[in-house]
Order: structure tokens, then sequence, then C-alpha cells
């Protein structure tokens, strides 16, 4: 694999779990009002 393939896919993962985290953030700000 090389160097630049390595960063996109870095790159790629990093968004995907910004992603990620701003659905957690929302879900977990919406859980304890919902209970």
């Amino acid at each position: 694999m090389t160097v630049k393939n390595c960063n996109s896919k870095m790159r790629s993962i990093k968004e995907h779990y910004k992603k990620n985290f701003a659905n957690m953030k929302t879900v977990s700000f919406y859980l304890p009002q919902s209970s």
C-alpha cells in the first residue's frame, strides 16, 4: 500500500468517525429526555 493510499484511507476513516461521533452526541442528547 502506498503512503498516499494510506493517508486517504485514514482521512475517510476520520471523517466516518466524526460523523458517527456527531450522531452519538445527538443520540445521547435525546435519550435522557425520552426515558
